[in-house]
């Protein structure tokens, strides 16, 4: 059986969201070879972007707190800011900094591990002419249509006897009827959640 999965998966992982249990059963199944997975280069690159982002709101707070506390001193005694306030932005600001690095840890590790369990799918140029066509048909983002043309033109290359599956959170873009009709002629399933994406792995590995 084939597993795709794109940039949700990874995120899911990194900031240990609702579904992280069931991804990681799902990983231990690739790790045994019940399964491949296979992901559009993108999956992994998106991401790190997410991340960065991540970490310049975490740095604009530690900002906005910090200017906060200066602003407040001239309401105290002799311009001194109760230990306290001082506390809780050290507090604060430690622990954003530990969320940091554990955040880049987790992608750093996450990474590797997909790249070891997995098989990535890279850009070309009929897969970018294919996605610049899905961006007017479909209404889908630059990234949603690289994603989405890279798994359709690995689906044309395998096997139509074999089960598939896309796992994906984002039904903004992928719960177009036209693209599951077009997953479908592939023998290939969407499915929105982990949870469901598991169980449909299940129910076929069982036969």
């Amino acid at each position: 059986m084939i597993v795709y999965f794109e940039t949700n998966l990874v995120l899911e992982l990194v900031f240990g969201q609702e579904q992280t249990q069931q991804i990681h059963e799902i990983l231990e199944l690739a790790r045994h070879k019940v399964i491949e997975l296979v992901f559009p280069v993108f999956a992994l690159i998106e991401p790190s972007w997410r991340i960065t982002e991540h970490n310049l709101e975490a740095d604009r707070l530690k900002t906005s707190l910090s200017a906060e506390l200066k602003k407040h001193q001239k309401w105290f005694h002799r311009s001194r800011t109760p230990q306290n306030l001082n506390d809780f932005y050290n507090s604060v600001s430690t622990e954003m900094a530990k969320i940091t690095r554990r955040e880049a840890d987790l992608f750093e590790a996450t990474t590797l591990d997909l790249l070891d369990l997995g098989r990535c799918l890279e850009i070309n140029g009929p897969i970018y002419r294919q996605a610049v066509t899905a961006i007017k048909v479909l209404d889908l983002s630059l990234f949603e249509a690289l994603i989405y043309a890279s798994i359709i033109a690995d689906l044309q290359q395998q096997d139509p006897d074999i089960p598939k599956c896309f796992m994906s959170k984002d039904g903004n873009a992928f719960a177009n009827p036209d693209i599951k009709a077009e997953l479908r002629k592939y023998n290939c399933v969407w499915t929105n959640d982990f949870n469901n994406g598991l169980k449909f792995i299940e129910s076929k590995s069982q036969k």
